[in-house]
């Protein structure tokens, strides 16, 4: 072996066999082969082109201008999009909403919303996202999850073969222009006359024999035996103490720190999060200032809360139209200290 190939299976080795002991990102190995490489044929080795010719180390990170690479990215732009703007909450809502605690129904809604993603959204993003619905749902209708779970995984699978945005599909289409003889490529509904019928296909074989053929597994992981955040809000009457608490600018708590303010030491109340402007911060710092104007989420006893009256304060309270704030997207967690912590 010639001395280029034994340098390219090292910087091609060392950085994989770090990632498999998990010791190295996959992204962070990914960089390093293309800088090793970039490097050696700058230093005159043939890696990327002919020998000695160090223009060619510019090929190193030429891939990041494939249309490929920018199509996957902007792929998982969307995807952030719809989960920062609460698409895929409201959907999973609803699919709790519409399922109830019917174990056929809740089958073919995860299913048909597993497929509605991914037509827009890479299959695994759009599984991600439903999976903490279906583990809700689940232990929110006491189906089993092994009966939800399967169908997310099939749903994503089934819209994704109908659509361009999955990474097989566009890996695909971006080598066909390469082929030879050249092809055009693949536009984002070619694959739908097809993909479509399978999922069609598929999802009309789960709404009829999924329910007799998933797993029927009691659940092992404690996060499926916890209660669900509305049953931790109605345990701990939240919905009875949560209260909002306006700064007025005479107040002279204003530029004054969580910390320095007392509120919590002295009226045993706890401030939840802070909404300052048009950003919200949650679980604030005791460092956090307080300025005129913002409103505080506060948890307490009304006649603790009201106190806050005599310290420039403007109390008020907003009840959810649903009763709960865990549907608005909130984690509710249970912590019970240890008894020697």
């Amino acid at each position: 072996m010639t001395v280029a190939q034994l340098l390219l299976i090292g910087i091609v080795s060392v950085p994989l066999a770090l990632t498999v002991s998990n010791r190295l990102r996959a992204d962070t190995a990914a960089l390093l082969i293309a800088i090793g490489l970039g490097l050696a044929q700058f230093l005159g080795i043939a890696m990327l082109g002919a020998a000695n010719t160090p223009n060619e180390a510019s090929k190193a990170i030429s891939g990041f201008g494939q249309p490929v690479v920018i199509t996957l990215l902007s792929l998982f732009v969307v995807t952030r999009a719809l989960d920062k703007t609460g698409v895929t909450r409201w959907i999973a809502g609803r699919i709790v909403r519409f399922g109830g605690s019917s174990e056929g129904r809740l089958i073919i809604l995860f299913t048909v919303a597993g497929a509605l993603l991914s037509l827009v959204m890479n299959n695994l993003a759009a599984g991600a996202l439903l999976l903490p619905s279906a583990i809700d749902t689940a232990r929110r209708s006491n189906v089993r999850a092994s009966k939800l779970l399967i169908p997310v995984a099939y749903g994503t699978l089934l819209g994704g073969a109908a659509t361009y945005f999955t990474t097989a599909n566009i890996i695909m289409s971006d080598l066909l222009p390469t082929a030879v003889p050249p092809q055009s490529p693949l536009g984002i509904l070619d694959f739908t006359p097809t993909g479509g019928m399978v999922a069609l296909a598929g999802i009309v074989f789960m709404a009829l024999f999924a329910a007799r053929l998933l797993p029927d597994r009691a659940p092992l992981h404690p996060l499926l035996l916890r209660p669900t955040g509305s049953q931790l809000e109605s345990a701990y009457q939240l919905d009875e103490r949560l209260w909002e608490a306006r700064v007025k600018a005479s107040s002279p708590l204003v530029g004054k720190t969580l910390a320095q303010a007392g509120i919590g030491q002295q009226l045993g109340i706890a401030v939840a999060a802070i909404w300052h402007g048009r950003q919200a911060n949650l679980a604030p710092s005791p460092d956090q200032v307080i300025a005129a104007d913002d409103i505080l989420l506060i948890a307490g006893r009304e006649d603790r809360v009201l106190q806050l009256n005599e310290r420039g304060f403007l109390i008020g309270r907003e009840t959810p139209r649903n009763g709960s704030i865990s549907a608005r997207g909130v984690t509710m967690i249970e912590v019970l200290p240890a008894p020697h912590a």
